[in-house]
């Protein structure tokens, strides 16, 4: 037997025999449940839910919909989960990070992660008392020819775009390459492609899988994690084509809040979402200090529990301490992480950001403007540090950038807020803190798919034509409209204390935030009695009823 499978085998008897060491930082389910009833709670004509988490071992994820299934159940629905048990080669868990070794990876897959992985949705469901769907009990022989037919026949040139009855197949497993790189673009060197191939493999498995499932069996709803990368994407996407309804959601800014979104990832429907949601809130005196109380703890994070800049920031930024230069008005350019969430997206007018950056400097050069460019933070803070990083990319096109382009780089500990403030206006690509510049009173271009967008709050500009005229115009004029401000506030308050739906029944652990814990007196408030947890209540009744999710006060 070869050793990373035998390695694998005695994993999974390990796990048997120890799992409470593997769930030691998980919530105890088992105890935690034991003080509650839910007899009579299932209902033959309620809502079937199906939790589609898939991947075990990201903790997080786990953790939070196990609460969410659990709540759904409290309410009468019938819920059942999802898991891979250890059916694909590659998957949103595979990271350069957990699988360094690309000879190994391209070999044996995602096997060295699997048996932690599996076993930890396993268990964690076990104790729960939640049934558990696996991958392989919907995969047949049959399917897997089919397959392994097409991979043999498709070129990696070809994945990309590759589509069976309009599932992005392709889209799904290059955001999954790319994730597993942590990089926005790759050469396709013998090793990237047969990775590349990996994930397309995975992807065509969980689009057979999830068609069969859905099938076979009735839901109501999907409920997932994310809905893009392999396998998350494609289940989503089979799901809606199914007729089902699908429900995703993340892990907002917030702390103990989650954002959630009907019918597609949140990437794109926070784009779409319509405004008569914000647009007429009247925000009185209290609500405007809590929005700029929030936005102003965001400079250290201490109402957050997803957090990436210094954890000691500098808030003196000078114009003259770089390039030695003389203080002066700038333009401020804010990029996000080159490899995240590299999905289609049909407004976009630059092919990528990298484009959008390169184009961007030409035009200041040209122009002999000052602009200053702040590369994201997570660059280096987040839980996958990029491997393809901004100033790497701008030093090999352009060698050393001329006096009026200031670069800060991810680990400078100077404050975005503190060049926000200072900046004549800002310009995003697809940075979330573009609502917090706008509502800050400034204003905000955008060069890709932020969140601000069509929401006659920020610039979104049809074209690159409009778009390099939009600088012009605001180097000119850059003062914000008292009507956008106003429009920004609301809509900063909508999507911060509205949007971002609170769950106060859980505490969270301050050193690792993707962790949390429920106190066993807490744990009945995920039943719709006189003790309640509202935040709870508002996602089960946007699940369960097809409403907004939207928290109310």
């Amino acid at each position: 037997m070869n050793s990373v499978i035998f390695k694998n085998y005695i994993k999974n008897i390990y796990y048997k025999i120890f799992n409470k060491k593997l769930l030691k930082n998980h919530p105890n389910w088992k105890n935690l449940l034991s003080c509650i009833d839910f007899e009579n709670k299932n209902s033959p004509s309620g809502k079937k839910i199906l939790v589609a988490t898939s991947t075990g071992g990201h903790r997080l994820a786990l953790s939070s919909e196990i609460l969410f299934g659990l709540s759904f159940k409290a309410r009468g629905a019938n819920v059942d989960f999802l898991l891979c048990d250890e059916a694909l080669d590659a998957c949103s868990e595979c990271t350069y990070l957990n699988l360094s070794n690309s000879k190994d990876f391209i070999k044996y897959g995602a096997l060295p992660n699997c048996s932690s992985c599996w076993n930890t949705g396993k268990y964690s469901l076990l104790n729960a008392g939640i049934k558990t769907l696996k991958y392989s009990e919907f995969l047949t022989s049959s399917d897997l020819k089919q397959i392994n037919i097409i991979v043999s026949k498709t070129d990696y040139k070809e994945i990309k775009n590759f589509k069976i009855n309009d599932i992005s197949i392709g889209e799904h497993a290059y955001a999954g390459l790319l994730r597993y790189y942590a990089k926005g673009s790759l050469e396709f060197s013998k090793d990237e492609i047969a990775i590349f191939k990996k994930y397309f493999f995975s992807a065509l498995k969980t689009y057979f899988i999830s068609k069969n499932l859905f099938s076979s069996m009735k839901f109501d709803t999907v409920v997932l994690n994310h809905g893009i990368y392999v396998p998350q994407g494609i289940i989503s996407e089979v799901a809606k084509s199914n007729g089902l309804k699908v429900v995703t959601w993340f892990t907002a800014y917030k702390d103990k809040s989650f954002l959630f979104s009907h019918d597609e990832t949140y990437h794109k429907s926070l784009l779409k979402e319509p405004v008569n949601d914000w647009e007429n809130l009247q925000l009185n005196n209290k609500e405007e200090k809590k929005l700029d109380d929030y936005i102003s703890s965001r400079k250290l994070g201490t109402k957050d529990w997803v957090y990436f800049h210094n954890k000691n920031p500098k808030f003196d930024f000078q114009i003259s301490n770089y390039n030695n230069l003389k203080d002066q008005e700038f333009v401020s350019l804010f990029t996000n992480v080159v490899w995240d969430a590299q999905l289609f997206f049909d407004q976009n007018i630059f092919e990528n950001m990298l484009e959008w950056l390169y184009e961007t400097i030409d035009y200041f050069i040209k122009i002999d403007k000052i602009l200053v460019i702040r590369a994201h933070p997570a660059e280096i803070s987040g839980t996958l540090p990029s491997k393809q990083k901004i100033y790497d990319e701008i030093k090999k096109k352009y060698g050393s950038l001329p006096k009026n382009i200031i670069f800060i780089a991810p680990e400078d500990p100077t404050s975005s807020y503190s060049i926000i403030e200072k900046s004549k206006f800002c310009i995003v690509y697809g940075s979330t803190i573009g609502t917090e510049i706008a509502a800050m009173g400034k204003n905000v271009l955008v060069g890709g798919e932020a969140w601000i967008k069509n929401k006659e709050i920020s610039y979104d500009p049809r074209s690159k034509l409009e778009y390099f005229q939009l600088i012009s115009k605001l180097i000119l004029s850059s003062k914000m409209s008292i009507e956008r401000y106003k429009r920004a506030k609301k809509y900063a308050y909508h999507f911060f204390f509205k949007r971002m739906i609170p769950v106060n029944l859980i505490e969270t652990k301050k050193e690792k935030y993707q962790d949390f814990i429920i106190e066993k007196k807490n744990i009945k408030k995920i039943f719709p009695l006189e003790d309640y947890d509202k935040g709870i209540q508002t996602i089960c009744d946007s699940v369960l009823y097809d409403k907004n999710f939207i928290y109310e006060e």
